[in-house]
C-alpha cells in the first residue's frame, strides 16, 4: 500500500541526511507498519487531519475432514459425490488487515471522521498471491446523539457476528449482512445509562451476484436497496441488554440479462427482502450472550440462503430462515472462550435438485492473549450441509489462529 507524506506549510524539516530526520523517519515507518509496539496507536499530524494507522497480522491454519467452500475459510461443506470427497489443509495470512482512521476539524457542531480498511481476500489465484479487498471506505459526521455517514461499510441490518476464528463469521450458515456503498443516518434517543433507543436507516447500492458481463441487475433496477433498524437498550438485572429489529428491501431488473436467453428461468424482476432480530446481553461481567434470527428472500448478496439467490430452473427467488446464537466467557487471566451454533435453512420448494437445502455448524474456541498485541486461539467446529435429493455432507474443522495487533 502506497503512502504519501503530508506536512503543515509552516513546519520546517531538517536535512534528510541529518541523524534526527533518519531516526524520525524510522520511527514513522515502524508505527505505520506495526513493527513498533506503543501502548496505543500513534497519531500522525497531517495538517488539519490526524491520521492513526491500525490493523493486525493474522495467520489461519485449518484442517477439514471433508472439503469445505472454500478451504481457507468455511461457508459450507462440498457434496460428497466422488469429485470433492477429500480432506484438506489450508494455511493463509490473507485475513491480515490494514486500516487508517482520520480525524478532521469539527463541522456544523460535529466531529468529522473517516476510515479506510483493507484485507487480502480479494481476487487471487493462490494464497501466496493475494488480492486486495476494500472492506471500509467512509466518512462521517458524529454529533452527541446523531451520525451521518457516506461510503462503504457494514450493513445496518443484523449488526452482530459470532466470535469465531473463521474469517466468514457464519456467513451462508445463519449470519446475514455484509458491506456495501451507502448513505446512512442514525439517531439516539433516551438515556444512554438507562433506557435508550437507536434508529438507523440507509440507502445502499443494490449488489447483484447475478451480474454477468456488463449487465448489472442491481444497477439497472433504477432503485436502491433500503435498510432500517430500530433498537432499544436497557439494564436487565443491572447489566446492559440490547434488542433490535431490522430489515431491507431491494429490486433487481434482469430483463435483457444474457442468462435470461434460452432455457434459464430468470424472471424480468426479482425482489430482495429480509426481516431480522438481534440480541446482545452481558449476563454477568464475564458471560455474554449474542444471537440473531432472520427470514427473507433472494438473499445471496447478504450471504443468506446458503449464498443462493434465484433458482435458475424455474426463476423462483429462494426464501430462507435461520440464525445463530453464542455464549462468550472471559476466563481467569488472559483466557477467553466462545461456543455457539448457526443455521441457514432455505425453503425446499424454491430449490432444484442438487441445490444446498440446509447448512448448520456448531463451534467452540479458546483464545489466549499474551498481551495487548499478541493472541493465539484454537477452534473446533462441526459442519453439516444438506443437498436437495442428495446425501448430506459433513466435516469436522480444526483451526488455529495467530494474531498480532498494531
Amino acid at each position: 500500500m502506497q503512502r504519501t507524506a503530508c506536512r503543515p506549510a509552516n513546519l520546517r524539516l531538517p536535512s534528510a541526511r541529518s541523524p534526527l530526520i533518519q531516526l524520525q523517519g524510522a520511527a514513522l515507518l515502524l508505527a505505520l507498519f506495526g513493527l513498533a509496539r506503543p501502548a496505543a496507536p500513534a497519531e500522525i499530524d497531517a495538517g488539519p487531519v490526524k491520521l492513526k494507522p491500525y490493523g493486525f497480522i493474522k495467520t489461519d491454519a485449518a484442517y477439514d475432514s471433508q472439503e469445505t467452500n472454500s478451504g481457507g475459510f468455511a461457508l459450507f461443506v462440498e457434496p460428497e459425490d466422488g469429485t470433492t470427497e477429500s480432506d484438506q489443509f489450508s494455511l493463509s495470512a490473507r485475513a491480515t488487515r490494514l486500516g487508517l482512521d482520520l480525524a478532521g476539524p469539527p463541522a456544523a457542531g460535529a466531529d468529522t471522521l473517516a476510515r479506510v480498511e483493507l484485507d487480502f481476500y480479494g481476487s487471487a489465484m493462490q494464497d501466496n498471491k493475494s488480492g486486495v479487498l476494500l472492506r471500509h471506505a467512509y466518512a462521517e459526521m458524529k454529533w452527541e446523539r446523531a451520525r451521518f455517514l457516506f461510503g462503504q461499510t457494514f450493513d445496518v441490518l443484523s449488526p452482530l457476528w459470532p466470535d469465531t476464528l473463521n474469517y466468514t463469521v457464519g456467513w451462508a450458515a445463519g449470519n446475514i449482512g455484509y458491506r456495501r456503498p451507502q448513505v446512512r443516518y442514525e439517531r439516539l434517543c433516551g438515556d444512554p445509562k438507562g433506557v435508550s433507543f437507536l434508529s438507523q436507516a440507509s440507502v445502499n447500492r443494490t449488489i447483484s451476484p447475478e451480474t454477468l458481463g456488463t449487465h448489472d441487475p442491481g444497477q439497472t433496477s433504477g432503485f436502491p436497496t433500503v435498510e432500517a433498524r430500530e433498537a432499544v437498550s436497557l439494564p436487565v438485572a443491572g447489566r446492559p441488554l440490547t434488542f433490535g429489529v431490522s430489515g431491507h428491501y431491494g429490486e433487481e431488473d434482469v430483463e435483457g440479462h444474457p442468462l435470461k436467453e434460452g432455457a434459464t428461468g430468470l424472471p424480468e424482476e426479482s425482489d430482495s427482502w429480509s426481516a431480522a432480530g438481534d440480541l446482545s446481553w452481558a449476563i454477568t461481567p464475564q458471560l455474554q450472550l449474542k444471537a440473531e434470527l432472520f427470514t427473507g428472500e433472494h438473499l445471496d448478496s447478504f450471504l443468506g440462503a446458503i449464498n443462493q439467490g434465484v433458482n435458475m430452473e424455474n426463476g423462483e427467488a429462494i426464501s430462507a430462515l435461520g440464525g445463530w446464537a453464542q455464549l462468550g466467557y472471559d476466563l481467569a487471566g488472559p483466557w477467553k472462550a466462545n461456543a455457539g451454533c448457526t443455521l441457514d435453512d432455505p425453503d425446499d420448494d424454491d430449490l432444484a435438485a442438487g441445490m444446498r437445502a440446509r447448512n448448520q455448524s456448531i463451534y467452540g474456541n479458546l483464545i489466549y492473549e499474551f498481551n495487548a498485541q499478541l493472541s493465539m486461539g484454537a477452534e473446533l467446529s462441526h459442519w453439516t450441509t444438506d443437498y436437495l435429493d442428495k446425501d448430506e455432507a459433513d466435516a469436522v474443522r480444526v483451526q488455529w489462529t495467530g494474531l498480532y495487533r498494531f
